[in-house]
């Protein structure tokens, strides 16, 4: 038996509304899922990849009413899902959003700065995702004056978007603030270090940015940066700091707030060891990490006897591995 021609249109097309209903029903089956804690918390980064379609989904559902922390890592979620999470008439009790490893561009970071529902986040992570610079100067004027915790980490905001957040009055109670690989350069370095705003920071991860020795002299000088003031954390890794680089941290007098150093693989030598193992400023680091530079035992040596560090815990590793690749997720994963 054959069917008539509109007869068969009229049947896909109720096929169609039927799956899109279908589709609603499972969001709201797996938010319930993955919904805990009263339904405050809701990460739903264990199941299938939402995309844009699942997100817009999500944003429209009530379930989401009493969601502080919201968890959507890895759904290839766009700048679509984002705005219409950012529109949301649900999420009024944002506290901690975590988008890491998703596709969202400046369009999306917008609508997520500049909205109400956002407005109270504390922590945000967007790690790994398509932020440049203008997204960088989106969250620098934005609604999210409370955050504590921000990850840009593998993105590529650039020295401008570096100096947008370094200015920004947004960012006052900013505590950490993680740009590993973000081609910011001695430039965006600068602009962090010499921060006017960034007094309540106490955590600095720029690993993989490029920054050499010209970067490293920002912390010289007889101003003491508001930036340096809680600062007891700071990662310059996978850098191209060098001797002369490390030279220069040697003569810094402004990190005595400084207890764990990172400079892995930054090309220091012997030489190198030997200015930090002389330095005038790390009377209080407890942490030093040089793995990756070939500072042979005797820069070791030298490291772990100088009574300029003499309140070090660590043990100074040597040995060399390959070098590292170029994306690295940076700083813990909480939540």
């Amino acid at each position: 038996m054959h069917l008539p021609f509109r007869t068969f249109f009229s049947l896909l097309g109720l096929l169609a509304l039927t799956a899109n209903l279908a589709y609603a029903f499972d969001i709201n089956k797996l938010i319930f899922k993955d919904l805990r804690d009263g339904g405050k918390h809701l990460n739903m980064s264990r199941g299938g990849i939402l995309k844009d379609e699942g997100i817009q989904q999500l944003a429209d559902s009530r379930m989401l009413s009493k969601v502080e922390t919201l968890i959507l890592s890895s759904h290839e979620m766009k700048d679509q899902g984002a705005i219409a999470l950012a529109n949301s008439k649900y999420l009024s009790n944002l506290i901690k959003v975590d988008f890491k490893n998703n596709l969202i561009g400046s369009a999306g970071v917008a609508a997520i700065a500049n909205s109400e529902a956002f407005s109270n986040v504390n922590y945000l992570s967007m790690w790994g995702n398509k932020v440049d610079s203008e997204g960088a100067r989106a969250l620098a004027h934005s609604l999210l004056n409370k955050l504590e915790y921000l990850d840009l980490s593998n993105n590529t905001i650039g020295p401008e978007g570096a100096k947008a957040l370094a200015n920004s009055g947004n960012f006052k109670n900013l505590k950490t603030l993680l740009l590993g690989n973000n081609q910011i350069g001695d430039k965006g370095f600068c602009s962090l270090v010499q921060s006017p705003v960034l007094s309540s920071l106490e955590i600095l991860e720029v690993p993989g940015n490029f920054i050499g020795p010209e970067g490293a002299e920002c912390f010289l000088g007889k101003t003491r940066f508001p930036m340096l003031r809680k600062l007891h954390t700071l990662n310059i890794s996978r850098n191209q700091l060098g001797d002369q680089g490390a030279r220069i941290l040697s003569q810094v007098t402004h990190l005595d707030a400084l207890r764990e150093f990172d400079l892995q693989w930054n090309q220091i030598n012997e030489k190198g060891a030997q200015d930090l193992a002389n330095s005038i400023g790390f009377q209080n680091l407890k942490i030093l990490k040089m793995w990756g530079n070939p500072i042979g035992e005797r820069g070791a040596k030298v490291l772990e006897e100088s009574k300029a560090l003499a309140n070090l815990t660590n043990t100074i590793e040597i040995q060399i591995e390959t070098e590292p690749s170029g994306t690295v997720e940076t700083g813990k994963q909480p939540l």
